[in-house]
């Protein structure tokens, strides 16, 4: 994710002790969010990063895959709501990140997001995402040209477009 793409300065957190955290409470996880938004512009949907300390005995080493850091074999993953939500600098935007445990080792992700004090529905969004199925793509360094296309094979299809966010089979 292009940091410049982000809508808020301060990324909602939730913390997890690995060390006392049962298996079970893995299993529903909410995150409520409230960003303030430093700038006009529709939101496609949540850039969605993990933080990891690792305490020593004599050090504390924070590995990071947030859109700010070096890039890793990690990625951010970008969950992209059907509908974009127009925004306003200074305006929030509340909501909750639901990521529900299912059989194939991975999340279902509900994303519900709204404009805070406006009516629903029309300012707000809700949007279902399968984490094992995220696009991810390493943006730490410029790409190579792409090769001109042969239409003898199948395209690659990409469900985002270069802004980072919007999704390409979108109907505005």
């Amino acid at each position: 994710v292009d940091p410049s793409t982000l809508l808020c300065a301060t990324p909602a957190a939730l913390r997890i002790d690995f060390g006392s955290a049962s298996p079970g409470s893995l299993h529903d996880v909410s995150i409520p969010f409230d960003f303030l938004c430093t700038r006009t512009a529709v939101m496609h949907g949540l850039a969605c990063w993990f933080d990891v300390d690792f305490d020593g005995s004599d050090a504390r080493i924070t590995l990071s895959t947030g859109p700010h850091c070096a890039g890793t074999h990690w990625y951010q993953s970008r969950f992209v709501m059907k509908e974009p939500l127009a925004v306003n600098a200074g305006q929030t935007v509340t909501g909750v990140l639901r990521m529900v445990a299912h059989e194939k080792y991975s999340y279902n992700c509900v994303i519900e997001a709204g404009i805070k004090g406006t009516s629903k529905p029309a300012v707000s969004r809700t949007a279902k995402v399968n984490l094992q199925d995220q696009h991810y793509a390493y943006m730490a360094a410029a790409p190579a040209p792409a090769p001109e296309p042969d239409f003898s094979i199948s395209p690659y299809a990409s469900p985002y477009v270069d802004d980072g966010m919007a999704p390409t089979n979108h109907t505005y």
